[in-house]
């Protein structure tokens, strides 16, 4: 069950949430035997601890952070120089890090072996492309028109520009097989 604190909270014992209100430190005390306010919990923080161990202005409300290293969501190329360009970096004066997880390297090796496949038989790509973009929302579309249909395929002949799109999928579809075919005959 999740529970909203419009003010603050202590967490005590990393067990127990206490809501800061008007006799949250009575209970405080009570509970630990030492007076803690609000403020004296905030630098308790690792949090705090952190970020004042790297805030070269000196001032807890102002925080001027020296990085010793950076780290990144983006794990492609392109993206990685146009942040850096954009945040104004001429160069990488420190270490910098995509990720070090074992996922990303596979994701890597197996993209690499299905691009390698296509190209053997060639697969063209952009399809594949494509179906990556929009496979998740229209599988999603699909599932959501199918629970307002009681699960009746006939919702997607019901209107006319869906017969039309239907009809121009398969047609593109016969259209390439026949091609295909005509191809292997030569």
């Amino acid at each position: 069950m999740i529970k909203l604190y419009e003010t603050g909270a202590f967490l005590l014992n990393q067990t127990e949430i206490i809501a800061e209100n008007y006799n949250a430190t009575a209970l405080l005390r009570q509970k630990t035997g030492r007076d803690i306010s609000g403020e004296g919990a905030r630098k308790g923080t690792i949090s705090y601890q952190i970020l004042t161990k790297y805030n070269m202005s000196g001032k807890d409300k102002r925080l001027k952070i020296k990085f010793d290293s950076l780290a990144s969501h983006d794990i492609t190329y392109v993206g990685i120089i146009q942040t850096a360009h954009a945040s104004g970096m001429e160069n990488f004066p420190l270490p910098y890090v995509l990720t070090n997880c074992h996922n990303n390297l596979c994701a890597v090796y197996y993209g690499a072996v299905v691009g390698y496949i296509f190209v053997i038989f060639e697969i063209p790509l952009s399809p594949l492309v494509l179906a990556l973009i929009l496979g998740s929302t229209t599988e999603m579309s699909f599932r959501n028109f199918l629970v307002l249909s009681d699960g009746n395929p006939a919702i997607f002949f019901q209107k006319p520009i869906s017969v039309v799109f239907i009809v121009l999928a398969g047609v593109s579809l016969v259209y390439a097989l026949i091609k295909r075919k005509k191809q292997a005959t030569k």
